[in-house]
């Protein structure tokens, strides 16, 4: 899918927002991670940011927050997938479960039965009907007897917008860490899935095709060129040609892209730069876009020659349409979430932080209505982000009357920890799966440990 499992801060990045101020939103820096338009109606947007869901129904005029715990997660640092179904249904991967709301946001529950408190590690609906879809579970397992780590890998189905689900297919080889699927909107038995084997400078990619819908895979190996390099990501499948995929190399300073033209069989490098938090094709598959600290870069899809658009810091990107979104530093002159439609040149800001309009409206009893006591303390330190670089905290409304948050981080850290401070956590999450492979606890996560 377009998006990272994990946050790799970057100098400028963190720089920018040191820049705006010391706000604290689950002990991170504000930032928003992944966008997802629903396939129902393309006004209705969900942005996942550092402290919550973001939702819109009216194409990023006005925005309504969801903190993490309605849903479910944020126990510990967790950037968790999502996907939007036909039916505008939610459906979250967390270290928990799969969380899932068919309301567009005010009522969650786990998925229960086989999924009950599975590590879930990815989510995709299936491009060509909205209605189905994957999820992906990653979980340790056992110790094998040589000393190597077991884990349970996964893939789960729903054909009614995430209300059943069903394993499908024979476990996956255990030997790996399953991070990302994928489906083609041209051939919907095809399904792709990576992961990562084996730790430091002896790790490698792998990435696993399915022609069957999930019933057998073949394997590739993808060589990470230094230990800088996590695993593989899939960006995306081109949706006229199931055959042509597109994958991240997610490093802690570095990124790469790569193109396989023949489901996975062989890989090609086509760009490299800081590390890659965005990455979209065009609804139609012809242009491809890719982000990061150092801006906004487009190539055709035909000869993969990509020239800079923009020099806009990129934390996520995501089409609709002709439309481009992008997820991006709200520095005096920038935005959060800001919407292109001239392949990406220029930007209309969407979203600042201060500019939220308040918690989700929900009905009373409403799982949602867990977030109302946090609300005035969020609000306040996104207002202190902006304060320090911007006027626009000034178009903040005022919070509801009430006390309460439970946005800090885990006992024993300084909530206002700075720069240094979230650099080390995003390298800390994103080394997480390594260091999962070298414990033999329990399968299950526990909250000081941080992904």
């Amino acid at each position: 899918m377009s998006r990272f499992r994990f946050v790799f801060a970057s100098w400028a990045a963190l720089a920018v927002v040191a820049a705006a101020g010391s706000a604290r939103a689950n002990g991170r820096f504000p930032a928003a991670g992944q966008l997802v338009v629903s396939p129902k109606d393309p006004s209705h947007l969900v942005v996942r940011t550092t402290y919550g869901l973001l939702f819109s129904d009216d194409s990023g005029k006005n925005w309504d927050w969801l903190c993490e715990k309605a849903v479910g997660y944020g126990a510990q640092v967790e950037d968790p997938s999502f996907a939007i179904t036909a039916d505008d249904s939610v459906v979250v991967s967390t270290f928990e479960g799969l969380a899932i709301s068919p309301d567009h946001g005010c009522a969650w529950s786990f998925a229960g039965g086989a999924l009950d408190k599975r590590l879930m590690t990815d989510v995709a609906i299936h491009a060509d009907d909205p209605s189905h879809v994957l999820a992906l579970v990653s979980q340790y397992q056992d110790m094998f007897g040589d000393g190597g780590f077991e884990y349970t890998n996964l893939i789960f189905a729903s054909t009614d917008n995430g209300a059943t689900w069903n394993q499908i297919g024979s476990p996956l080889d255990s030997t790996f860490i399953a991070e990302t699927l994928d489906t083609a909107k041209s051939d919907p038995q095809r399904i792709y899935v990576s992961g990562i084997l084996g730790t430091g400078t002896g790790a490698v990619g792998i990435f696993l095709t399915s022609k069957d819908g999930g019933q057998s895979f073949t394997e590739t190996t993808i060589p990470l060129i230094s230990a800088d390099e996590h695993a593989p990501y899939i960006g995306g499948v081109d949706p006229s040609d199931a055959d042509r995929v597109y994958v991240r190399i997610a490093g802690a300073s570095s990124g790469r892209l790569l193109v396989s033209k023949n489901a996975g069989a062989t890989f090609d490098p086509i760009f490299s730069g800081p590390p890659l938090l965005g990455f979209a094709l065009s609804s139609d598959g012809s242009k491809v876009f890719v982000g990061s600290q150092n801006g906004l870069s487009e190539a055709s899809s035909v000869d993969l020659a990509f020239a800079t658009k923009s020099n806009i810091v990129v934390q996520c990107l995501a089409t609709s349409g002709s439309t481009l979104y992008a997820c991006s530093a709200d520095d005096p002159s920038g935005f959060i979430v800001g919407a292109s439609t001239d392949d990406g040149a220029t930007f209309t800001p969407l979203l600042h932080l201060s500019s939220l309009r308040g918690p989700l409206s929900c009905p009373q009893g409403a799982t949602a209505n867990l977030c109302l006591p946090d609300w005035p303390s969020v609000a306040a330190n996104l207002g202190e982000t902006i304060d320090a670089g911007s006027d626009a905290s000034t178009s903040a409304g005022a919070p509801p009357s009430s006390s309460g948050c439970s946005c800090d981080l885990p006992s024993g850290r300084n909530a206002s920890f700075g720069a240094f401070g979230a650099l080390l956590a995003s390298i800390g999450a994103a080394a997480f799966r390594r260091k999962r492979k070298k414990r033999s606890a329990a399968p299950r996560r526990t909250s000081d440990q941080m992904e």
